[in-house]
Formats: C-alpha cells, structure tokens, sequence
C-alpha cells in the first residue's frame, strides 16, 4: 500500500509488544520502510539487527535498487559474502539487476560467476536477470550467448533479448527476434509492445509502423496507455503526425510521455 503511517503505527505495536528481537519481524520492518522509500529508517533497523537471514539482506540489496541506489546495494551484497551468508537465486538477481544500473560489466562477470558456482545455470529467473545485466553492460555477444543456451524461455527472456537489442541499436535483430518470438506462439505483452515499437520507429517505414499498429488492436492493447504512447511516438517519427494526433484524441488517459 505504500502506507508509511499505517507502517509505523505497526512498528510502534511491535515495541510495544516486544517482538522487536524476532529476526523475522525486523525482516519485515526492513522491507516495509524500504518499500515506502524510507530508506534511511530501514538501513538504521537493518544496522541494529542482531541477527539477520537471508531474507534480511536481499531485502536490502533489493531496496537500494529499486531505490536508485545500486552503488549502495553492491556494497550490501558484498559485506553479505564478506559474512560468510551464502546468496540465493533472489540476491544474484538482485545484484545482477545492481550492475546493470551502474553498467559495470567487472562486478556483472563476478556475479554470473557466483551463479555458476551456486548452480543456478538452470534458474530461467536468474538468466533474464544476467542477459538484461549484459546488454545494459553493451556486452550484446555475452548476452545472446546465455539465451541461446538457455532452456525453458519465457516471455521475460524473449522481452529481455528484444529491449536489450533496440537499447543497443540493433534495431533489426530486435525485430528478428520478435518475429521469432511470435512463430514459437508467445504472446506478447505491454512490455514486448513497448520495447519493439520504438524499435520499428527507428526505420520510418510507415508500412511497417502500421502493421505492428494493427497487430496492437488485434492483440487487444491498443487501450494500454504505454503501449499507444509508443504509437503515438512511433507515427510522429514516421511523419505521420496526423494519424499521431487522431490517437492521441482518442486517448482517454495520458501521462507526461504522452
């Protein structure tokens, strides 16, 4: 809920109570300040903890970077192995996510590393999180190399490949990939729209920009605010900036992208 009031009115109860030495109470705290970007507050109970589990410190690896703190939330997962606690599937992606903002491929080959070494070669989770890692490190060949390799692919995968080719300017490889996504029956999301439109705008093709428009309507997410953003985009770089403003009216929510 976001709620930070409600929040403290239940960190006051558990004082009160005094349930505030239970490691899984103080887990909770953690996450609940960190997710209403309470920072500060939550780091100070992470400090004080006595005892701290996993759980303790993926929460705040993954506190810092949902936060924008990736610099921060490094430094937590490396104390964390400094201390001995062994990582899950849950910190390396966490991590790999941390790298990704901060484009160090250095400590990015670290953390696949310590994947392989945990097993985790196998975990389709932590793979998206490593091909997404690589692409934001313009490491392309190292990211390719993964998804090629891996198994069980999901719509996270295929999404991760088309995103990272178009943030890399591969705009055709993105587009292949996306051609190869739908043969294998995947059905795309917002997120795949949102990735391949801007794509396709790179190369003003007016035939093409229309095509992935209809394939928008037919595929139902022609009402998604983020998707016909993209459109509108899309039609404006195309130089259609008539038909641009036609789906703009008809919009009935915009944001400030829009």
């Amino acid at each position: 809920m976001g709620s930070v009031k409600m929040g403290r009115s239940v960190h006051g109860y558990v004082l009160r109570a005094g349930s505030e030495g239970l490691v899984n109470v103080h887990t909770a705290l953690v996450d609940m300040y960190l997710k209403c970007g309470y920072i500060r507050i939550g780091r100070l109970i992470f400090d004080g903890m006595r005892q701290r589990t996993t759980v303790s410190w993926n929460s705040m690896i993954y506190g810092y970077v949902r936060s924008g703190y990736a610099e921060e939330a490094m430094v937590i997962f490396e104390r964390m192995l400094d201390e001995g606690v062994e990582p899950t599937d849950v910190t390396i992606m966490g991590a790999a996510h941390a790298c990704a903002d901060l484009g160090d491929l250095d400590r990015g080959v670290f953390v696949h590393k310590l994947s392989d070494k945990l097993k985790l070669g196998g975990n389709v989770s932590v793979m998206n999180s490593l091909i997404s890692m690589y692409f934001k490190c313009k490491r392309v060949d190292l990211a390719v190399n993964i998804f090629e390799k891996l198994r069980g692919k999901t719509l996270v995968s295929w999404n991760a490949m088309i995103l990272g080719f178009a943030q890399n300017g591969r705009v055709n490889d993105a587009l292949n990939y996306f051609y190869e996504m739908l043969s294998q029956n995947f059905r795309p999301d917002t997120f795949t729209m949102v990735s391949v439109i801007p794509a396709l705008a790179e190369l003003l093709v007016t035939r093409l920009a229309k095509w992935i428009h209809g394939y928008c309507i037919r595929s139902c997410l022609d009402n998604d605010i983020f998707v016909m953003t993209a459109l509108v985009d899309m039609y404006a770089k195309c130089w259609e900036i008539h038909t641009a403003r036609k789906l703009f009216n008809r919009m009935n929510d915009r944001h400030v992208t829009t």
